[in-house]
């Protein structure tokens, strides 16, 4: 390590306290302008700057093919319906997807966190997102898709909650059914950490707090691959839980082979 790499990680880690002030000003002040904003251009456009600070602030580096970008853009502006799917284990996989993708909404459980990060309902109701509700998030699910029009957010569900997974070496296994149900065509997208130093380990009693400090030691320069699947096509013939299990499978896959990369 040269001596200015040994400076920047220095810098690094002694501006923390200042980065997660930062991070949480940032969030406040750009959720407040998105409140403000009236059409989706506007809109994403802060969306993705508030990704690309909180990234840069937490020493993030997303890596993403160009050949996958179009493929996203492709099926963005397309009438086709279609739910993206993504394993999801840490608590900035939001974030990682706001600073990789044009526009995207998601399904998400309410925490008491987002009204300190400026999320209101406001905002919540302008990327089009998805609260989690007993007895209503699959027909919110199904209604959001069925009336997607070309250019308006693709919805991202994670079926596997952000739970570690029973094989450290896999993606954490589908539970939910939500975007399964509605038999949609499925956009993987697939999210690979250079480690497992970030994971959300809620399941195995890590608070949420400490979760989210944990982010602000990262290495600098630390890598999440972002990885857009072939759309995988829903056959009649099957269950819900075989299309499910088949889209874990095809995700899962595209995970090894991140790895390997």
């Amino acid at each position: 390590m040269d001596i200015f790499k040994y400076i920047r990680t220095f810098l690094h880690y002694i501006l923390t306290p200042l980065r997660m002030i930062l991070c949480f000003l940032i969030n406040n002040i750009l959720h407040k302008i998105s409140e403000q904003c009236e059409t989706l251009t506007t809109l994403y456009m802060f969306a993705l700057l508030l990704g690309k600070s909180l990234m840069y602030l937490l020493g993030v580096t997303v890596e993403i093919d160009e050949e996958d970008l179009i493929k996203y853009s492709k099926f963005l502006y397309s009438d086709k319906k279609l739910i993206a799917v993504v394993n999801h284990t840490s608590l900035i996989d939001g974030y990682v997807l706001l600073a990789t993708f044009e526009r995207y909404s998601v399904v998400l459980l309410k925490n008491p966190i987002y009204k300190w990060l400026g999320y209101s309902e406001i905002v919540h109701q302008k990327y089009r997102n998805i609260f989690v509700e007993r007895n209503k998030t699959t027909k919110n699910i199904i209604d959001k898709v069925s009336n997607r029009k070309p250019g308006e957010p693709i919805l991202f569900v994670a079926p596997g909650s952000g739970n570690t997974p029973k094989n450290p070496d896999n993606i954490t296994e589908f539970h939910g059914n939500g975007a399964f149900v509605g038999k949609f065509s499925i956009l993987p997208v697939t999210l690979h950490y250079e480690d497992e130093s970030i994971h959300h380990n809620q399941d195995n009693g890590e608070s949420f707090i400490h979760s989210t400090l944990k982010l602000f030691v990262l290495n600098n320069n630390y890598k999440i691959k972002v990885k857009v699947g072939d759309i995988i096509e829903p056959d009649e013939k099957e269950s819900i839980d075989e299309y499910k299990q088949r889209a874990y499978d095809i995700i899962n896959k595209q995970y090894q082979d991140m790895k390997k990369d």
